[in-house]
């Protein structure tokens, strides 16, 4: 009988457990924004995990969302269950015109300009008649609006 409840106890204690593990998923938002490392992985409980981004061009990172939030680029986590993380970036506009530096043909326009075109370049509102005396706004030039003659 002792030598049953023994190897009854033996068996008992020796067997050991899987560790768990926990699901990593890490995406970027848009995905043209920029690139995340590691992007997908299985970790064990309790296991830690950094995690970066890396801009593309004409993007900035803007925060993590998800299971984590934060605005370093450079993030630990410690796997304590399945985590789903966001890298969110945002279009560059360096000129503050309203334009992405992905098509402003014009990078140091003057945010006070009457008109900004798509491109990003300020738009002459007025010009020199053909007479070469009146000075005529374009149609689109908005009312009131002022500007010096170049």
């Amino acid at each position: 009988m002792k030598r049953l409840l023994l190897l009854s106890a033996l068996i008992l204690f020796s067997c050991e457990k899987d560790p768990i593990k926990y699901s990593l998923s890490v995406i970027s938002n848009p995905p043209e924004g920029g690139i995340v490392n590691p992007a997908t992985g299985n970790y064990e409980a309790g296991e830690r995990v950094t995690i970066i981004n890396q801009t593309n061009n004409y993007f900035t990172f803007k925060n993590w969302s998800g299971d984590w939030s934060g605005t370093t680029n450079q993030i630990i986590i410690t796997m304590d269950s399945d985590k789903n993380i966001i890298a969110n970036f945002e279009k560059l506009d360096t000129d503050g015109d309203g334009i992405t530096d992905d098509i402003d043909l014009c990078s140091n326009t003057d945010t006070s300009a009457a008109i900004i075109s798509a491109t990003g370049c300020e738009v002459e509102i007025f010009y020199l008649d053909d007479n070469g005396v009146t000075i005529k706004a374009i149609p689109i030039a908005p009312t009131g609006s002022s500007s010096k003659f170049k």
